[in-house]
């Protein structure tokens, strides 16, 4: 499933585009769709993620102030602040915020080291 955006001021509305997950995911977000909290899309295209955003834009531009694309393995924090409002807040007069993005893998190692 892709987490497509984090939106809504700050943190009120996460929006999920499902991309043909087989887990119990509807079992677990039905408390945070039945509060407002998460607002679930179907998205059973193949090669959708692009769509997706695109779709996700269209619907939600005028209900988020910020609006990030994230996968569901994917997440954001600061290095010297916890909370992300407090940290967008110092960006608040920029038309977007880039985030560079790490990838840590087995750096080649085929066991665990020590």
């Amino acid at each position: 499933m892709d987490r497509v955006s984090y939106t809504s001021g700050c943190g009120e509305s996460v929006y999920l585009y499902n991309n043909n997950s087989t887990d119990n995911y509807q079992e677990i977000l039905k408390p945070y769709i039945d509060n407002g909290i998460v607002i679930l899309t179907e998205w059973p295209k193949k090669h959708g993620q692009r769509s997706a955003y695109n779709n996700c834009i269209k619907r939600f531009r005028y209900n988020s102030y910020w609006m990030a694309f994230i996968d569901i393995d994917e997440f954001l924090f600061g290095t010297h602040e916890d909370n992300l409002c407090t940290i967008l807040k110092d960006y608040e007069a920029y038309p977007g915020v880039q985030v560079n993005w790490l990838v840590f893998g087995s750096s080649g190692n085929m066991t665990r080291p020590p």
